[in-house]
């Protein structure tokens, strides 16, 4: 095994960044992490059990990484979701070899991948927009996920990309970036605030983080957050709401 690839708690691998100096994932495991707190606490999995045909969501995936919280959100999608039901998902992420290597199949931490994440890979229809902006279309049992995948600095990045808005709003944001000490610009107030513009007060934000600076960041930009029940060593995450008084239309994206 490469040396910058660890095993994890719940067998699955995950890398170290060399970037950050940080691995991507916490020891408990980074396939157990991707269910308990992104799809489980978010309420994802219930709203897609649950659904009324057809289910119609939206889900911003910040800090595509390694892919697995992307890949949880779309197998649950398609095991899960009523017949005819659509999904959009939105990845940021700053390392584009990693997305280009994770299409491959052949990256090392795919090694303990299910096969349907494979298929799902390669069976997704490409378009390029530009360079920077990776999208694909994933047809299956009569559900559709769009998938786009923004690589570069997110700051920059998904304002641009709702330039012309894709969806409205964001329903599921995964805030999974490197941590605040490491990746900070995406835990300020000023990024949490230009989130809020993109949701509605039904949208949830998840994330592993329970910081001091991320709660009064979370505070200043006018989301109320709460502290949840982790798993295994991580005894705490974090979950906020857009505030009540938050405006359900769009319309300035439009």
């Amino acid at each position: 095994m490469p040396a910058d690839v660890r095993k994890t708690g719940d067998g699955s691998l995950t890398l170290f960044s060399e970037r950050y100096q940080e691995t991507y994932h916490s020891d408990m495991g980074a396939a157990r992490e991707a269910r308990e707190l992104y799809l489980v606490k978010s309420g994802l999995l219930t709203s897609l059990e649950l659904a009324a045909p057809p289910f119609s969501g939206c889900i911003l995936d910040v800090g595509l990484g390694l892919g697995y919280n992307a890949m949880s959100a779309i197998e649950a999608f398609f095991t899960f979701a009523p017949a005819e039901s659509k999904l959009r998902l939105i990845s940021l992420e700053m390392e584009g070899h990693l997305v280009e290597l994770m299409f491959s199949g052949k990256a090392p931490w795919q090694q303990s991948w299910p096969q349907a994440w494979l298929n799902f890979l390669q069976a997704g229809r490409r378009e390029c927009e530009s360079p920077n902006c990776l999208r694909l279309s994933l047809v299956h049992l009569g559900k559709k996920v769009d998938w786009d995948i923004l690589i570069g600095d997110a700051t920059q990045t998904l304002g641009h990309h709702f330039q012309k808005p894709k969806c409205s709003p964001i329903n599921y944001i995964f805030q999974d970036a490197f941590s605040p000490k490491k990746n900070p610009e995406l835990w300020t107030s000023s990024w949490f605030g230009s989130l809020y513009q993109y949701v509605d007060k039904k949208s949830v934000l998840v994330t592993y983080s329970v910081a001091r600076s991320v709660k009064d960041a979370l505070t200043q930009a006018g989301w109320v957050w709460a502290t949840i029940p982790g798993v295994g060593q991580k005894k705490q995450w974090l979950i906020a709401h857009p505030a009540q008084e938050k405006n359900a239309t769009l319309s300035e994206l439009g």
